[in-house]
């Protein structure tokens, strides 16, 4: 029997088990999109990255198995078409989809696929595991959490951009410190987190209105582009199927939306 995986940090998988997609739910009745799609892969996990002495420390035996969800698209309802989430262009380099057919990606044969991700906490109070995979990479990329930089001219511009909500965030910042974890392999899988009670319910449906009805008061085309990408993240994070998610969970989802939104 395989074991999960029992920290965060950097793997490296030397296969791919199975792969399979969802979708959510469609945007509405008269439209058909569906409100976000996710790929899944199971990886066996090979190596992990020791960073204390910088080097991959061999996890091949231990039988180690990931479940990564790897978000692809999201409605954007502002502008009421398809987006792509970052990681997309990552997903298609590693399992070498040219992008033209979500049917080509999952039938594709990926036996001897081999890649990197990194895994992170999951701060989600229901979520199902307590690691999500924060990025996806090449076998050989270098290892770690890799810094997108934006420089020069593109910085001053992205502080007049944001000029008002720095003004309201602005707080002294505090140094972030390393955990240091075992390069050894888990000994034994992980039961999953227990969840606390629900304190209410409600559709799908009536999450998102109220979310977004809220967001468009608030004004903003940067503040309901962004729920967009807040919204399908929750959503996966509960369980890529929205049609298996619960009243109870569409509250807590819309609960924690309500809370960001709130914040702005």
């Amino acid at each position: 029997m395989s074991s999960q995986v029992d920290r965060t940090g950097t793997f490296r998988f030397d296969r791919v088990n199975s792969v399979g997609l969802s979708s959510g739910k469609p945007v509405s009745e008269d439209d058909l999109q569906p409100r976000s799609i996710t790929f899944s892969a199971l990886l066996h996990l090979s190596e992990f990255w020791d960073e204390e002495d910088s080097k991959w420390v061999d996890w091949a035996d231990a039988d180690v198995e990931l479940v990564a969800y790897l978000p692809l698209h999201f409605f954007d309802k502002k502008t009421q078409e398809q987006a792509e989430f970052s990681i997309r262009k990552k997903v298609a380099e590693v399992f070498g989809w040219d992008g033209a057919s979500f049917k080509g990606l999952c039938e594709g044969d990926y036996s001897e696929t081999k890649g990197q991700v990194r895994l992170e906490d999951d701060t989600y109070e229901k979520a199902k595991y307590p690691f999500k995979v924060a990025w996806l990479d090449t076998f050989d990329a270098t290892p770690g959490r890799q810094l997108r930089q934006i420089t020069g001219d593109d910085l001053k511009d992205l502080d007049k951009l944001m000029a008002r909500h720095l003004q309201k965030l602005a707080k002294p910042a505090k140094a972030a410190t390393v955990k240091k974890t075992s390069a050894k392999p888990p000994a034994k899988p992980l039961k999953p987190p227990k969840t606390d009670a629900v304190v209410g319910k409600c559709t799908d449906q009536e999450a998102y209105t109220e979310c977004f009805a809220l967001s468009g008061s608030k004004g903003g085309d940067e503040l309901e582009k962004a729920l967009n990408v807040v919204w399908a993240e929750e959503v996966a994070k509960v369980n890529v199927d929205e049609a298996k998610i619960k009243d109870e969970e569409w509250f807590e989802i819309k609960t924690k939306l309500l809370k960001v939104i709130a914040k702005v």
